[in-house]
């Protein structure tokens, strides 16, 4: 329950100091790029920011609420937005954006509803890699195929036993006999 939800955070925590400490240690680059952002230069995400609030606001209701389709922010900014939110609210529009937002609280609640802790975790943990990721790069555009795959099986054992097994759905005996 909230033991095992708190030890994960704990170790995730815990995991991402230690690579963020190794990184310090042996990686030039990323002591070079901390310290350039920590100065102010933030790789032009902040122009970036900008010229997306800017553009945004120079479209056209429609543009705002259903968006310019798809990269349309790399039309508009001459680059990509290095952001899942910027990217949806140029491409998609508001729609796009609460539809990201839905993803989101659909999953925390869905895991109310469950009371198997160790798949419940498994799933926690892949919904915060990427909404971290959403904020940093393009999250929902590459998804690789194994996360896909650890994620959606976490959310089906999280919700196994929610699953019908007689009815419409195959039950054991009809999953034997197609085998």
């Amino acid at each position: 329950g909230k033991r095992s939800v708190f030890s994960i955070v704990i170790v995730m925590i815990w995991a991402a100091y230690s690579y963020v400490e190794s990184e310090l240690m042996t990686n030039a680059f990323f002591v070079s790029r901390l310290d350039d952002t920590l100065q102010g230069d933030s790789s032009g995400r902040d122009w970036i920011y900008s010229m997306t609030i800017s553009k945004w606001s120079d479209m056209n209701l429609f543009q705002q609420i259903f968006g310019g389709g798809g990269y349309y922010s790399a039309v508009l900014l001459n680059i990509k937005g290095h952001n899942d939110w910027i990217e949806l609210l140029l491409d998609c529009g508001l729609i796009g954006v609460s539809a990201y937002i839905y993803f989101y609280v659909a999953s925390i609640k869905s895991l109310k509803k469950t009371t198997k802790s160790n798949y419940k975790s498994m799933f926690i943990s892949s919904i915060a890699i990427l909404l971290m990721k959403s904020f940093f790069s393009m999250g929902y555009e590459s998804i690789e195929l194994w996360f896909g795959i650890w994620m959606g099986f976490a959310l089906y054992k999280t919700h196994e036993d929610r699953i019908p097994k007689k009815g419409k759905a195959f039950n054991n005996k009809q999953i034997a006999i197609v085998k």
